[in-house]
């Protein structure tokens, strides 16, 4: 009997001891979880806490506390608190992405915007070799002669369609290639004393002081031959043209003056003009008249040249009007 409140007494104090354990231990883990321990963070030694056996024998004791509102509040909490860790990356991951795209949109320069390419930039100038003004819009055309003036003082473009670039010449079966100046429908008076000038500055190529006009016999056959060609040779067209001077100037560009009655001693293959200088005077050489011994049809023959093709070349009327007319002062 006495055995036995001793057995039982040592049973008591085993059971109390045990007691006093657990409840210790439960304790220490409410002690752990509501300082902020986070299951999925590690401790001090790197030790993993996500989904261990010492959290879930911490539910396991909530329940058997009948704590079930405690942990569905604790499981409530959870659950916004990885809702917000799921949205905080695309929080911070938006305006990176913002910024990235407004950098990859191309800086566009304000000083830019609405500024026309100048012309002197559209047209290779540097390689005038290259040039076809046939294929040259009416602006790059004026540009590039704008340097040129009329070569008579005080001029303007004819205002008859017959006597500009283009304009048919049936009776040597061809084509007009230069602007004509005569008395009235150039706005001046046109004579054998009326001074041509040189319309822009450059260096003369050729001067006809030695020309001999054509005879009668001369001029039926040029003509005959021409209307028997597809188009006037450039040989007869050339003696149709009369006493000539040509100036080279830049670019390439040539400048011929027909029809002259004089050119002056000081205009010689070579010679540097300036624009405006005085070259020769107006006359009818080279032209029916002239060769009849008449002084009517005194007028200047103007053409302008550029690798092979005379401005106004293959346009309208009224292009070739308004080119010569805008490039012309």
């Amino acid at each position: 009997m006495k055995y036995s409140k001793v057995l039982i007494l040592i049973i008591v104090i085993i059971l109390i001891a045990v007691g006093c354990m657990n409840i210790h231990k439960l304790s220490l883990t409410e002690d752990s979880f509501s300082s902020g321990a986070n299951p999925a963070d590690k401790d001090n030694t790197g030790n993993d806490y996500s989904g261990n056996v010492f959290n879930q024998e911490f539910y396991d004791r909530i329940y058997a506390l009948n704590g079930q509102e405690f942990l569905n509040s604790l499981e409530t909490s959870d659950n916004k608190k990885s809702t917000a860790d799921k949205e905080e990356p695309d929080d911070k991951e938006s305006p990176v992405k913002n910024t990235e795209s407004e950098n990859s949109k191309p800086e566009v320069s304000t000083s830019q915007e609405n500024t026309e390419v100048p012309l002197e930039h559209l047209i290779n100038i540097q390689n005038p070799s290259a040039l076809n003004i046939t294929q040259m819009s009416s602006e790059e055309l004026i540009f590039l002669f704008s340097f040129l003036s009329h070569p008579i003082q005080g001029a303007k473009v004819s205002s008859v369609n017959g006597q500009l670039p283009n304009a048919p010449r049936t009776y040597r079966n061809g084509v007009h290639e230069g602007l004509d100046y005569y008395g009235g429908s150039c706005g001046v008076s046109v004579t054998k004393d009326t001074s041509v000038l040189a319309a822009g500055p450059g260096t003369v190529i050729r001067a006809d002081h030695g020309f001999l006009e054509m005879t009668q016999a001369e001029y039926d056959e040029a003509i005959q031959i021409s209307k028997s060609s597809a188009i006037t040779p450039e040989d007869l067209l050339d003696k149709f043209r009369g006493m000539q001077i040509w100036i080279q100037h830049e670019h390439g560009i040539i400048t011929r003056y027909a029809h002259l009655d004089s050119i002056d001693s000081s205009i010689q293959v070579g010679t540097v003009v300036q624009k405006g200088q005085k070259i020769g005077n107006t006359g009818n050489t080279g032209t029916r008249e002239s060769v009849q011994g008449s002084g009517s049809g005194i007028h200047l023959h103007f053409e302008i040249w550029l690798n092979g093709s005379f401005l106004g070349k293959g346009k309208s009327v009224s292009t070739v009007r308004n080119i010569y007319s805008q490039a012309l002062k």
